[in-house]
């Protein structure tokens, strides 16, 4: 997400779903997500005294965080895995092209089986997104957002529902 609003937004669309959802959720611990997450220092300035403060904050990237939620939108197939095929299909949709969906397969592939797990996948999101690059924000964005980019709850919950299985068994196993 670009920006404070944005990132809020989904956010609420993300527990606006989970609440809807029964009382077993879908989202990871709180040590899981950590284990995600990426450290910032920000400095701020104090509306009381006016004096600038520095403080840290940790936050996980909700495209980490939806990560199995996007791994199943790719898993056409429905075996747990994404070939190349499924891969380069799924990042066309942001305009990936497929030699570098073919490089960044290869880098997320790293039992180098020719197929990506679910774990193999949201640690190369989770990669990705650490070193800068943007695309599976605007994958998720592409499965949640309508045409003019506000966020649309109703594909947010049918994206959600659509890994929601996948992504609790996932969470709940790594944590």
């Amino acid at each position: 997400m670009s920006s404070i609003n944005g990132s809020t937004s989904a956010y609420d669309a993300y527990f606006n779903f989970a609440q809807k959802q029964s009382a077993s959720s879908d989202s990871p611990d709180r040590a899981t997500l950590n284990s995600f997450s990426t450290q910032q220092t920000v400095t701020a300035i104090n509306t009381s005294t006016g004096a600038a403060e520095t403080q840290t904050l940790r936050a996980t990237p909700m495209a980490v965080a939806w990560a199995p939620q996007m791994f199943v939108q790719g898993d056409k197939n429905n075996d747990d895995a994404l070939s190349l095929d499924e891969f380069q299909a799924q990042l066309s949709r942001v305009g990936v092209g497929a030699d570098d969906a073919k490089q960044l397969f290869s880098s997320f592939d790293t039992s180098d089986d020719g197929l990506v797990s679910l774990t193999e996948f949201v640690t190369g999101v989770s990669r990705s997104i650490s070193s800068g690059n943007q695309v599976f924000n605007d994958l998720m964005d592409s499965y949640t957002r309508d045409s003019d980019g506000n966020l649309d709850q109703s594909k947010t919950d049918s994206f959600l529902s659509a890994g929601q299985s996948k992504a609790e068994t996932f969470w709940k196993n790594l944590g």
